[in-house]
């Protein structure tokens, strides 16, 4: 069958080869009188005019300029960044205000519960944004999405210290620098910690609402853990020298956190479903 097919393949460019020059002719005659499309009228033909016109007004394609500074930090405070910090601050101050009144734990614990507050408001809403065009956003002004989202984190971490260091400074005796000193370590470690599992949960879990519950329960987990007698008691006598190591530890967790969410963002990792 293939070699009945060849022939017959072959027979038609033989065929095909001895055709006249009239017949060629006609050939080349008929494509010539093929009707044209008819011309761009109306709304169409004024369209094409103008993309013309305004291509011919456009500069000539050049190398994007860096940006500066005050540019990337304008650009990291876009998307509702303030509207989340501020969120954030209200959940904290309402929060402390609930465990002070009720005495559920001690006061030197309430920070330890409410001191993440901030970043992890940031953390859940950025996580959202990111199906708003926060990615196309990060891509069109030529930063990574890794950095431009870990920007955001790290600087609503930076807010949610200095508001915790200012409580500290105003509700405990500045004299008193060991106990001072005791409670600034008690609060930094669990920030930490929920940093880390936020960075975390962001990259695994592709619901916003899913998200928002888990990050919720970690200052519950906190309460729980120092309403207990046992860690009480343990936090208030461990040698400051066993609290700076874990904070050391700690702060090993959340830079692995952020490498791990970096490489997530990195592959295109984020949120799928809101």
């Amino acid at each position: 069958m293939s070699t009945q097919r060849n022939e017959q393949d072959y027979m038609k460019l033989n065929l095909q080869h001895e055709m006249t020059l009239e017949e060629l002719n006609e050939i080349v005659t008929h494509i010539k009188y093929i009707p044209e499309p008819p011309l761009l009228d109306g709304f169409a033909e004024e369209a094409m005019n103008r993309w013309r016109s305004s291509k011919r007004a456009l500069p000539g394609q050049e190398s994007p300029v860096p940006l500066s500074a005050r540019q990337q930090i304008k650009i990291l405070f876009s998307q509702g960044w303030w509207r989340e910090l501020v969120l954030g601050v209200i959940l904290f101050v309402i929060g402390y205000l609930v465990l002070s009144v009720t005495e559920m734990v001690s006061p030197m614990f309430i920070l330890s519960i409410v001191g993440c507050m901030p970043l992890l408001v940031v953390v859940s809403h950025t996580a959202r944004n990111t199906l708003c065009g926060m990615g196309e956003l990060a891509r069109s002004f030529r930063i990574p999405l890794h950095k431009y989202v870990q920007a955001r984190f790290l600087i609503a971490g930076v807010i949610s210290i200095l508001l915790n260091l200012s409580v500290t400074a105003m509700a405990f005796p500045v004299r008193d620098h060991e106990q001072v000193f005791r409670t600034t370590l008690l609060w930094f470690i669990p920030i930490l910690i929920n940093g880390a599992a936020a960075l975390v949960l962001s990259g695994q879990i592709r619901n916003f609402r899913h998200l928002t519950t888990v990050l919720s329960m970690l200052p519950f987990f906190w309460m729980l853990l120092f309403s207990g007698e046992v860690v009480a008691n343990w936090a208030t006598s461990v040698q400051l020298l066993g609290l700076m190591g874990l904070t050391i530890l700690s702060v090993a967790i959340f830079t692995v956190a952020m490498i791990f969410q970096s490489r997530v963002l990195r592959k295109g990792g984020f949120l799928i479903g809101a």
